[in-house]
């Protein structure tokens, strides 16, 4: 095998090395985007469960959670602001 040969398997095994942890890398990079998006996708859900609880329950007194009345007063106080 000349040397011509050998440096051409050299640079052939790297390039393989290259493209199979290239592989690695941004197979891990998807993971990593998958989990975020689901963990973004579950936020979203939560938030619409609360909306949905709230709406049914905004009317009844006394409050389930001190959080609706915190959200009763924001809401009051957003339309206030946006009536100015």
């Amino acid at each position: 095998m000349s040397n011509y040969e050998k440096i051409e398997d050299m640079i052939i095994s790297a390039g393989r090395t290259a493209v199979s942890a290239t592989k690695e890398i941004a197979g891990a990079a998807k993971n990593k985007i998958d989990v975020k998006t689901k963990e973004y996708d579950l936020k979203m859900l939560y938030a619409e469960l609360g909306r949905a609880y709230y709406n049914d329950h905004k009317n009844d007194e006394p409050y389930d959670y001190d959080v609706m009345q915190t959200i009763l007063n924001a809401e009051a106080e957003l339309k206030n602001l946006k009536s100015e």
